[in-house]
């Protein structure tokens, strides 16, 4: 991982809430190949958890993956099936690399998350390491949530850090019901929180 996307990520964390970033920055650090590691091993097993998420509670689904950056979850769901992806980021450089892989089934577009308005209701919503890039991501899921059908169920991917991104799990907590959650561990020193979440005043049998 490049250094600016290490401090970026470090800023991001220890702000609680999310920054927001530049489209020229995104561009460039994907451009330089920043973001390459995301394909590496020590990542998979977070993907695999997601797309073992999405084919437990909603197999088949018509999926939104919100900064999907190369589009690397659509490449692991795709053998697994769904019935329709789409996938939004803010970096042009991460979307056409995304769409060369893109199937018929899939459709990515190059938006600002924060202002993009879907146009269709999914199954299932994903943030996968993008929720605290945004200023207030509470207030994203309450933006999205608008784009989930009745039964529908949001899947958050955070990274660990018990004084930042817990702040943002438990005002997130407060709001969305938890169906299931995962605390992954991957080497010595990289661990993520994965949450299944229904709507705001869903009732979750225990």
């Amino acid at each position: 991982m490049g250094i600016v996307s290490k401090v970026r990520n470090f800023a991001c964390l220890l702000s609680g809430h999310g920054v927001e970033l530049g489209r020229q920055a995104w561009d460039r650090e994907y451009q330089q190949g920043q973001w390459q590691y995301l394909h590496g091993l020590d990542q998979r097993p977070r993907y695999s958890v997601i797309v073992g998420y999405l084919l437990y509670f909603k197999p088949g689904a018509a999926v939104l993956d919100v900064g999907c950056g190369e589009g690397i979850l659509q490449r692991m769901l795709a053998p697994v099936g769904y019935r329709r992806y789409v996938g939004i980021d803010f970096s042009g450089p991460a979307i056409q690399t995304a769409r060369s892989g893109a199937e018929p089934r899939s459709t990515f577009h190059e938006c600002d998350a924060a202002t993009w308005q879907p146009t269709e209701l999914f199954d299932a919503i994903i943030f996968n390491e993008a929720l605290y890039y945004f200023r207030d991501p509470t207030d994203m899921l309450h933006r999205y949530e608008k784009a989930l059908k009745a039964d529908g169920i949001f899947v958050v991917s955070m990274y660990w850090r018990a004084g930042n991104t817990g702040r943002i799990w438990s005002k997130i907590d407060r709001h969305y019901p938890c169906l299931h959650q995962t605390k992954l561990t991957c080497g010595p020193a990289q661990t993520w929180v994965i949450k299944v979440l229904t709507r705001r005043g869903a009732r979750v049998e225990g």
